[in-house]
């Protein structure tokens, strides 16, 4: 895994979209852009060729919300190409939900590695000297960690009483990534909501035809090319 200078994971997130273009053009011809093959074919070719390489070494990454938005945006841009307007018809779920069922396995795994062992020593282990400076803080791996707990309805002092156990563990994430997608959904459906009622409630109506506009810029914009006298 490559990391910049700053210790961010920007650099890393590039070569995963790269890399995921890359697999997803590979197949434009033989198989995106074939009519004669099913849709749902697609899609599972998608999951096993390209979202693999999209999400590579995802699960020991310390990723903000600006690189699961990107991830984001190229896992829906590739299943639109394929004809699949919404993840629901793909069957399969966001980038988030992936990424945090991912990473909490990876923490699952270490927790239970004897405590000789390095990927848990780095997951536990503490600076003896130094400290953090003052201000806003870069973000740990054991803060997204939380973040995800938080975003899953885990509990973040229980989780590891929770991981010993493979198959509840297994369970609690499954649960986890049904309360993200939840979330999700209810946050699409919110904002989608609010940019209707926002249009309908707009005080930018053209004079001139009585269309509402949702800023004064598109007012202006509109006026321009209203024809109605």
């Amino acid at each position: 895994m490559q990391l910049q200078k700053n210790n961010s994971s920007d650099l890393e997130g590039e070569h995963r979209v790269q890399a995921a273009t890359k697999a997803f053009g590979a197949l434009q011809k033989r198989l995106w852009s074939c009519h004669e093959i099913r849709r749902s074919t697609k899609v599972k070719v998608y999951n096993t060729a390209v979202l693999p390489a999209l999400l590579y070494l995802t699960e020991c990454m310390t990723l903000y919300r600006r690189h699961i938005r990107k991830l984001t945006s190229v896992q829906l841009r590739h299943l639109r190409h394929i004809d699949v307007d919404v993840l629901e018809r793909a069957k399969t779920v966001s980038v988030e939900a992936l990424i945090t069922a991912t990473q909490l396995r990876w923490a699952g795994h270490v927790w239970r590695m004897p405590d000789n062992r390095l990927p848990t020593a780095v997951l536990y282990g503490e600076l003896s000297i130094g400290k953090r400076k003052t201000g806003g803080q870069k973000l740990r791996y054991k803060d997204v960690l939380k973040r995800h707990m938080k975003n899953g309805a885990i509990n973040n002092f229980t989780w590891e009483k929770q991981a010993l156990d493979r198959r509840k563990w297994r369970c609690t994430l499954k649960k986890a990534i049904a309360e993200i997608e939840e979330k999700r959904k209810n946050d699409y459906m919110g904002a989608h909501e609010r940019r209707h009622s926002t249009v309908s409630h707009s005080n930018y109506n053209c004079p001139r035809c009585q269309r509402p506009c949702r800023s004064k810029t598109g007012l202006v914009a509109h006026m321009r090319s209203c024809t109605t006298p």
